[in-house]
């Protein structure tokens, strides 16, 4: 298997490095330190530049997970910058715009994804219960179905962008099973929470929800036979593989950097043995998970029987690295980045989100293993 990219394969990458380098935007790395209404202001600013590259466009749906590798490229790029940018935009480009395109009616993919891919609207994606977390066996959120709406009543907490998105994917249970329901800003018996502050992407304004007789046109709600939680997850694993790399090689540069600049008159930190040596395990490490997240990318276009597990053992091993290299990272920097907002301070409390959402790391071994003792048995 060729892992060398190909001109088309690159493109968006360079549309998302010439942007970054040239827009003039409100800076990302303050974002967390500002009042939810400056960063909704920054984050539309934003997505509309992310729009005039292509980027929410890409690979939208099933029928375009032959993009997905160029994408991968361009997320990383991103994520090296602004972790929680790639978040936030991915919530309603790959999370919530893939479900509308590979579930969604005509009418409600003529009607959200195109201002999505022009950066017109900002989604949030509404799973996690407070009482079972983001992989509740069993949905508490309810949806009766009267007439030609639904009644929705229930909790979600935590609900990331919720005080800032023009559109809410509610995941709740109907008497047919999951149904993802699409709610609108302000809708009536809608109630968003305080913010809740949290250890890493606190400028994602995370809150809770309050759902209380809210009412949803019948035809403002995505079905289908196949578990939406499942699919969520693994889209979520997807985005966090791509962010992870992106911490990887942020850290991996700023800890490069530090370790050639002298100190105190002395030697740099890099004419010492284990400081080379530390190095050298952080870009094995990001090597290897680079090329497995790769390989889990052209798997999953190319439908491979293994493509599952290799996505799951991708997500283990860059989520996880992730956490090993913006920790070796902080060593090599010491106090210069354990201080607000160093790139590799905020990229050390961000990593740790990778390997407890979407398939924590302890199911996904599981699955892993699973999977490896069916193709043993004979």
């Amino acid at each position: 298997m060729n892992f060398d990219h190909d001109e088309q394969e690159k493109i968006l990458a360079e549309k998302i490095s010439k942007m970054i380098g040239e827009a003039e935007l409100p800076a990302l790395e303050s974002a967390e330190s500002l009042e939810a209404p400056e960063i909704e202001k920054a984050l539309r600013a934003w997505m509309k530049q992310l729009a005039s590259t292509g980027y929410l466009a890409a690979a939208v749906g099933k029928d375009q997970a032959g993009e997905m590798l160029g994408l991968l490229i361009a997320q990383k790029e991103l994520a090296k910058i602004s972790q929680w940018l790639v978040l936030a935009a991915e919530t309603g480009a790959r999370l919530l715009g893939g479900l509308i395109a590979d579930h969604g009616s005509d009418s409600l993919c003529n009607k959200y994804l195109k201002p999505l891919s022009q950066g017109d609207l900002i989604c949030s994606l509404a799973v996690s219960e407070p009482a079972s977390g983001s992989q509740p066996a069993k949905l508490s959120t309810q949806a009766r179905l009267d007439g030609e709406e639904y009644v929705l009543n229930g909790q979600k907490s935590p609900v990331n962008l919720a005080p800032l998105a023009d559109v809410i994917g509610v995941v709740a249970q109907t008497d047919q099973g999951p149904g993802m329901f699409l709610i609108e800003r302000g809708a009536a018996g809608l109630e968003i929470g305080e913010r809740v502050r949290s250890l890493g992407y606190d400028a994602l304004c995370t809150s809770s929800l309050t759902l209380t007789d809210v009412r949803v046109p019948a035809q403002a709600v995505l079905t289908s036979e196949v578990d939406f939680l499942d699919e969520i997850r693994a889209a979520t694993d997807r985005i966090l593989v791509a962010i992870s790399l992106g911490i990887i090689w942020r850290c991996f540069d700023e800890a490069k950097q530090a370790a050639d600049l002298p100190r105190n008159n002395a030697k740099p930190p890099a004419g010492y043995q284990m400081v080379r040596f530390t190095l050298s395990e952080m870009l094995t490490l990001g090597q290897t998970a680079e090329l497995l997240a790769y390989r889990a990318t052209v798997a999953r276009a190319q439908a491979d029987r293994g493509a599952k597990s290799l996505a799951l053992t991708a997500k283990v091993f860059a989520t996880e690295t992730a956490c090993t290299v913006s920790e070796q990272a902080m060593q090599i920097l010491a106090a210069s980045g354990y201080i607000k907002p160093n790139p590799v301070e905020q990229a050390f409390r961000n990593a740790r989100l990778g390997p407890i959402v979407g398939h924590t790391s302890e199911v996904a071994r599981m699955a892993i293993a699973d999977d490896v003792l069916k193709t043993l048995v004979r």
